[in-house]
């Protein structure tokens, strides 16, 4: 799980922002200097988007690594469409 956080956030508190990319196995939180609760994309454009792009290959890498393995979607078999 990745978290963003405006280090001048006035809706969500910096603990609360950790605490919750610290309740995930591999949180992370990445807290943007000068910015409030929105407007990532819109204040600092490419380093937010980049960050995002890999954040969700590695995300779907890992979903499909463990798809191969039968492991993702909680263990539950998903159905797979008529004639396959």
């Amino acid at each position: 799980m990745l978290v963003i956080s405006g280090a001048l956030d006035m809706v969500v508190p910096k603990e609360m922002a950790l605490s919750l990319a610290s309740s995930a196995a591999n949180g992370q939180l990445w807290t943007i200097d000068g910015i409030g609760h929105t407007g990532f994309g819109d204040k600092i454009g490419a380093p937010y988007f980049d960050r995002m792009a890999r954040f969700w290959d590695a995300a779907f890498a890992s979903v499909a690594a463990q798809d191969k393995l039968g492991k993702s979607h909680g263990g539950v078999a998903q159905d797979q469409p008529a004639g396959e």
